[in-house]
């Protein structure tokens, strides 16, 4: 601090233009907030208005604070610019009723969960010094039955209150989350007043879900010239436990697998992967080929099924997908059968994708995908109708889209990422590409080794032709 107060005296004394004392000292505020985190902010009295919804207090999504007045859930402020301001929300306003359900008497912090049982823990918060964790359990019983299946439906712009709810359903195994990856602000904010109307948000804790996963994304561990904002090695844990005992090891495609060859493998298998849990042992199935099919069944029962692919798998995951007019037509018919049985009996409306094995003649369904699957991601150019068109077709109840090939062939190479870290695109200004060739990158933030950060569809007749295509044009694509 004395070397900073030598500089503004030294520059305040002998600058050779005349500078504006306050811009000089917010600059150099927010200069040392730059090297903590994204949401260490210093304030000063002409940018209180700045002051949002990422703040730590207790306020609603629409843009409110609530607080309790007489009893009763009561605005105590309106936020510029957010919804509730839009739809006349003013300061006063009593909120009597959630979803039809009477408030009066309603504690506050009886409103922050009522999905999980009495007494469940919710939150763990954490701060400098271990004598500052904190323990939030819920405090009444749910007010939807347990019996009741429960669908959370999340997207790329919630931040800490949603992720908070997220994280619990996950852990407490009272629900599923569906939707996009959550922003990802696991950081605590308080205000704290410095001196004439100035003021300074400063993270002072972190937001850990019931497992101890940590809420704050990844991302946020960025390099520059000052290190690194927090210790990411501490925070980093891939494996965690939900109530009912699943173990989550970095996703899905046979991670936390172990295939044994021979009796010699099986104790040095219970030793890699035993700890997390109770093991289960299959028999291994010697299959000659991996196929794969789309099948989509609408609200009226109608059924159509995409053509039998061929998928090709390194490491547990998919690194291409062929498609041919000619390819596994004999088995059209069988197929068909186990895929509309599969769909009717469970009354499923959408798009599934289907995995199996072929043994000879014999097919056996290995994994069934409830969803638009990376198998099916060729017939966004390679059919007449992609699968993610006749997915919300047939939800919506409308007539589905033709499924044949636009082509003989096509053929789609998966873009796993080569290494972990950040990447960019420059390179696709050099790549120089033909009119059937496709290439998707997804857009994912974070580059890591064996993850899927898009695809290469290229469609046309030769099948073997179009592979040495694409294996050529993904060596090309630095990601």
């Amino acid at each position: 601090m004395d070397v900073f107060g030598k500089v503004y005296k030294e520059v305040a004394l002998n600058y050779v233009d005349e500078i504006d004392a306050d811009k000089f000292v917010k600059a150099g505020i927010e200069g040392m907030l730059g090297t903590l985190d994204p949401y260490t902010t210093y304030y000063d009295e002409n940018s209180k208005d700045q002051i949002d919804l990422i703040t730590a207090g207790k306020y609603g999504g629409i843009g409110v604070t609530i607080g309790v007045r007489d009893s009763t859930f009561t605005i105590t402020d309106v936020m510029n610019g957010y919804e509730a301001q839009k739809k006349g929300l003013r300061v006063g306003d009593k909120i009597i009723e959630l979803d039809g359900k009477d408030l009066s008497g309603t504690k506050y912090e009886n409103t922050r969960l009522m999905l999980v049982d009495k007494n469940s823990l919710l939150l763990i918060t954490k701060g400098k010094e271990s004598s500052s964790e904190k323990k939030y359990f819920s405090s009444e019983e749910p007010l939807v039955p347990k019996n009741v299946p429960v669908v959370v439906l999340t997207n790329e712009g919630t931040a800490s209150a949603s992720e908070i709810v997220a994280g619990a359903v996950q852990d407490l195994d009272r629900g599923v989350i569906v939707g996009t990856k959550s922003f990802g602000k696991g950081l605590v904010q308080q205000f704290r007043d410095l001196s004439n109307d100035k003021q300074m948000k400063i993270t002072t804790s972190k937001y850990f879900t019931p497992s101890g996963r940590w809420i704050q994304q990844k991302d946020y561990f960025q390099e520059n010239k000052f290190g690194v904002f927090l210790d990411k090695d501490k925070y980093n844990q891939s494996e965690f436990k939900t109530l009912g005992g699943r173990t989550v090891t970095m996703g899905y495609d046979g991670k936390g697998n172990y295939k044994i060859d021979s009796e010699d493998e099986i104790v040095k298998a219970i030793h890699t992967i035993g700890s997390r849990g109770k093991l289960m042992c299959e028999r291994f199935v010697p299959f000659q080929k991996e196929i794969a099919v789309q099948a989509v069944r609408n609200t009226k029962g109608d059924f159509k099924l995409y053509p039998i692919v061929e998928t090709i798998q390194e490491n547990h995951v998919c690194t291409t997908v062929l498609a041919s007019k000619e390819l596994f037509s004999k088995l059209s018919g069988q197929v068909e059968v186990i895929a509309k049985s599969i769909l009717d009996k469970l009354s499923y409306i959408g798009v599934m994708g289907i995995e199996m094995f072929l043994i000879g003649e014999e097919i056996i369904v290995n994994e069934l995908a409830p969803r638009v699957h990376n198998s099916g991601h060729y017939t966004i150019e390679g059919c007449n109708t992609s699968q993610f068109e006749n997915h919300i077709r047939a939800i919506a109840g409308i007539s589905m889209g033709e499924i044949n090939l636009n082509e003989d062939s096509s053929v789609m190479v998966n873009i796993l990422g080569k290494f972990d870290g950040d990447y960019n695109l420059e390179f696709l200004k050099e790549i120089n590409i033909r009119g059937n060739t496709y290439i998707h990158v997804y857009g994912k933030t974070e580059n890591r080794k064996g993850r899927k950060m898009g695809h290469i569809t290229i469609t046309g007749k030769n099948l073997s032709q179009l592979v040495s295509e694409g294996n050529k044009l993904r060596e090309q694509i630095k990601i």
